[in-house]
């Protein structure tokens, strides 16, 4: 049954200085746990009910209900770290009821707290709000909550205090506004910190992390929206997905969503390049950037609060709904890593994929990158560990930029580390190339050991991680369009990104536990002779079984992102994309490969449903 307010339906959304996960523990019925890190004077945490549901799958979404009458929610909260108490005058937590027409309205949740103790208000009006309420000795930061949505008050009070013809005395507030429970288009829980200012972006001097958790839910009155939707039957198609585009859902919807998708076994997510992780700011402004001051990650704590917790639960729902590994797959590339970690040009400009915030991609010759990188996984994989799955990690396209977008296209191989590693260990300095088409057999000795960096690298993580976790599984996902294709890639590009020594099964010697692969490129071009050559690429290159490779298929881009392809490639065919990432998602599963879905944003936003599987021989697929 689908009723409203159910808890596992709340979303989670932050101004990007911010972070924060709203979680429903696995195994604690009718408790709710909202925490993450305050970083600047404007961060705001909001945890909403939507009244129309416009995150699911269209056949998953809860019926759309704006009406709230003969609603009551009660709940007892507890208030932890840096977050603003609820009777506290600056930055209290209010609750943002916006109506169907959207006009706002702000309640002060200290109103609703049932034992609190009495107001000077309700004392001056004669009154206790609300009524028949036993006054007691909550506090800001613990107490009872009881919210009739027939009974429902904008505004900081219901009586003033004022002077009248010289006499002081209370009188009814103007703005005391009762308001209409039938139409509610979001309920949102504002959090902040005391020294909130919406207007102020002024970074604090460290990252405040705050815990609010509230126990006993409990929704009655009129809740029903409808029965659950029928879940669809398992299949052989399996999920990526990622940890940016997710967020701000409740672990335990994420994975029934998938789960009534019909999905199970494995899934792949992107732990991503600009949530994840804590950070902090000197102050320095960035004027016109994404946000107005520079952030940069901090190397302690590894994971934020937010995603410390979203990670761990995720886990133990998956688990639950029979998910038995679940992939956390890392990037080289990363929002606020320090400007000394990044891959450059020759000239300095930086390595950076075309997404919002600017990624930018970490260098493979940095040993506080090394050092960071160690403990990223490590703190993965005790969680994944904890949970009582398998440690299994994999570290996305690991490449050495090259900027695709600019004249002669340049390689971004010159931060200081890679030129200092480079005079240290061939006893000259690196060549200086402001191009990616160069003569190769001049600098055969350079481009190799750039390859050999890239390689060490997945080596370094992998080893680590078995220090701890002997049966750890590590892997790689390998992108060939814009690695190994002659028509676009230059030469020292495809020797400096395919580390081949380094990911090959030679022999009995497994230098990677499985292989992954991707080639959305080709489907999204429609290049499809291209495309058929990927299911035949691991075997003859890397000697990997075909059990053990896991091929990508997709993804959709949305209406922008494909605004922006085209201009750069006019020759991108959308129409019957979808019909071809199914198609190629059945072949890899026709070679025994396991074949993902990416992504679930887009299975979401498009309604994609699994399709039927269609038995081939391998000789027809021209492999």
């Amino acid at each position: 049954m689908i009723t409203k307010l159910d808890p596992k339906y709340l979303i989670c959304n932050f101004n990007f200085e911010a972070a924060g996960a709203v979680i429903v523990p696995f195994g604690e019925d009718n408790k709710v746990i909202i925490t993450g890190n305050f970083r600047s004077k404007r961060d705001y945490v909001g945890i909403s009910w939507m009244s129309t549901d416009t995150w699911s799958h269209p056949d998953f979404r809860y019926p759309t209900s704006t009406d709230f009458s003969n609603v009551v929610l009660s709940y007892t909260y507890n208030i932890e770290g840096s977050a603003a108490p609820l009777d506290s005058v600056a930055g209290s937590p209010s609750l943002i009821i916006v109506m169907s027409n959207d006009q706002q309205y702000i309640i002060r949740l200290w109103n609703y707290v049932v034992d609190r103790p009495q107001d000077d208000w309700e004392q001056g009006g004669g009154i206790l709000f609300p009524e028949g309420r036993t006054p007691g000795t909550a506090t800001g930061t613990s107490g009872n909550i009881v919210i009739d949505f027939d009974n429902l008050y904008a505004g900081w009070r219901a009586y003033d205090d004022a002077f009248i013809e010289g006499v002081y005395t209370w009188i009814p507030s103007p703005t005391w506004t009762k308001l209409d429970p039938s139409e509610i288009k979001e309920i949102r829980w504002g959090i902040t910190r005391r020294d909130y200012n919406a207007s102020d972006p002024t970074p604090l001097d460290d990252s405040y992390p705050f815990t609010i958790t509230f126990t006993n839910w409990n929704v009655d009155g009129d809740v029903t929206l409808g029965d659950d939707p029928q879940p669809l039957s398992k299949h052989l198609y399996r999920l990526s997905d990622s940890y940016d585009d997710n967020y701000t859902v409740t672990p335990k919807r994420y994975i029934e969503q998938f789960s009534n998708l019909g999905f199970t076994k494995l899934i792949n997510l992107y732990i991503g390049a600009s949530h994840f992780y804590d950070k902090s700011s000197d102050g320095t402004p960035t004027p016109g950037d994404y946000v107005p001051y520079k952030y940069t990650l901090k190397t302690t704590p590894i994971l934020n609060k937010a995603f410390e917790a979203w990670w761990r639960d995720l886990l133990k729902w998956a688990k639950y709904h029979e998910f038995n590994e679940v992939i956390a797959s890392i990037s080289l590339e990363n929002v606020n890593i320090p400007d000394d970690w990044r891959q450059l040009t020759v000239n300095g400009e930086p390595a950076t994929a075309g997404w919002q915030p600017t990624p930018y991609f970490a260098s493979f010759c940095n040993a506080d990158v090394i050092s960071y990188y160690k403990n990223y996984v490590k703190a993965l994989a005790d969680i994944q560990d904890e949970a009582g799955m398998p440690v299994s990690i994999k570290l996305g396209e690991p490449w050495w930029w090259w900027k695709e977008d600019l004249p002669n296209k340049p390689p971004c191989i010159y931060d200081n580390a890679t030129r200092q590693a480079h005079l240290l260990e061939l006893g000259y300095d690196m060549p200086e190339w402001n191009t990616s088409n160069i003569n190769i057999t001049e600098y055969e000795e350079t481009l190799y050991w750039l390859r050999d960096k890239n390689g060490n690298f997945a080596h370094l993580l992998r080893d680590h991680l078995r220090t701890y976790y002997p049966n750890a599984k590590f892997t790689v996902l390998f992108f060939p369009p814009s690695v190994l294709d002659e028509g676009r890639v230059p030469p020292m590009i495809r020797i400096i990104n395919f580390p081949q020594e380094y990911w090959s099964n030679i022999d009995s010697n497994l230098n990677l536990d499985f292989f992954q692969i991707e080639d959305y490129d080709y489907i999204l071009f429609n290049e499809l002779n291209k495309h058929t050559q990927i299911y035949s690429f691991v075997w003859n290159y890397l000697n990997y079984q075909f059990h053990r490779t896991q091929y990508f298929a997709g993804f959709y881009p949305d209406s922008v992102i494909i605004s922006v392809i085209i201009q750069n490639n006019p020759l991108i065919i959308t129409e019957g994309l979808w019909d071809r990432i199914n198609e190629a998602a059945i072949d890899a599963i026709n070679n025994e490969f396991e074949a993902f879905i990416w992504s679930g944003t887009q299975i979401r936003r498009d309604g994609w449903v699994p399709p039927p599987i269609k038995w081939k021989a391998r000789n027809s697929m021209n492999l």
